[in-house]
């Protein structure tokens, strides 16, 4: 399970540095996620603890928790 969603983020991480920013991550909400409003896609990046480009999403910490 945890491969799977590392192979996810690992797809999407263009410069291969185990971070993606707020933008990236809104993006690959907005375009491949459930349909989610703008507003909604914000706020699941808040639970998240990302706040428009505050700090980079380290996808290898997030997994290691799940």
């Amino acid at each position: 399970y945890k491969n799977s969603v590392k192979n996810a983020f690992v797809y999407f991480d263009k410069e291969k540095n185990g971070v993606l920013n707020y933008n990236q991550l809104r993006s690959i909400i907005n375009e491949y996620g459930p349909k989610l409003s703008l507003n909604e896609a914000d706020d699941l990046l808040k639970e998240l603890g990302l706040q428009n480009n505050a700090k980079d999403f380290d996808y290898n910490d997030f997994i290691s928790d799940i």
